[in-house]
């Protein structure tokens, strides 16, 4: 009798908790066993679809919005139903084993005939120096998927923060875009991958020493 292969389908997000915590990964993976909820606003999500039916108006139309015509050399991704199967199910990569690494993906650009990859982000304030840097996993992650589907991607990305800057009259809230781009190079998202599903494959690992789920579980009750 042979044994059947386990395969995982893992994204950005449970491989960002991989790196956080590989137990948490693990007991998430194998165990269905999530880390405790949070309360999690709707508004990005909400905030998320506009956008992208904002921007498909826009491409509509074959012309950038105002707020993105400071952007030299960009322009739309032509086939818009691959890009509503890429939001939708996702683009997909499968390993040699069967394991499967998919990312949702917001929007794709065309610059110097390559694609660009583009990630609508929703703040309640500015954007700060360093706040780009904790998307550039993501990123990576979707330039390695759409790389893999054999097309070829810019090294970098771009993060399109929406933060609110005033109400107008009729209590429509007013919004400020600030491009920005990442260095978004794929290389190591398929060793990072390979890693994460070596730890499923294995024994339950030790969690982080600065996992603060971990470390809540092991308080004191006094």
């Amino acid at each position: 009798m042979t044994l059947q292969t386990i395969t995982y389908e893992l994204s950005y997000r449970t491989l960002s908790i991989f790196d956080d915590c590989p137990r948490c990964f693990y007991q998430k993976i194998k165990s269905k066993i999530d880390r405790p909820s949070e309360p999690f606003p709707s508004l990005p999500s909400g905030m998320d679809l506009l956008l992208k039916s904002y921007f498909d108006t826009w491409q509509s139309r074959g012309v950038l919005p105002k707020e993105l015509l400071s952007i030299e050399g960009i322009s739309y991704f032509h086939d818009k139903e691959l890009l509503r199967r890429w939001r939708g199910a996702g683009v997909r990569w499968t390993d040699g084993v069967g394991n499967v690494l998919v990312g949702d993906l917001d929007h794709v650009f065309v610059k110097k005939d390559k694609l660009l990859v583009a990630d609508f982000k929703t703040r309640g304030f500015a954007v700060k120096r360093d706040t780009a840097r904790y998307y550039i996993k993501q990123m990576q992650v979707y330039n390695f998927l759409l790389r893999k589907e054999g097309y070829k991607t810019n090294d970098d990305a771009l993060l399109l923060f929406y933060h609110p800057v005033g109400v107008s009259d009729g209590a429509i809230v007013q919004f400020q875009v600030t491009p920005v781009y990442v260095h978004a190079d794929p290389n190591g998202v398929e060793q990072w991958f390979a890693q994460a599903v070596a730890c499923l494959n294995g024994k339950l690992p030790k969690p982080s020493d600065s996992c603060r789920y971990h470390c809540w579980a092991k308080r004191k009750v006094t």
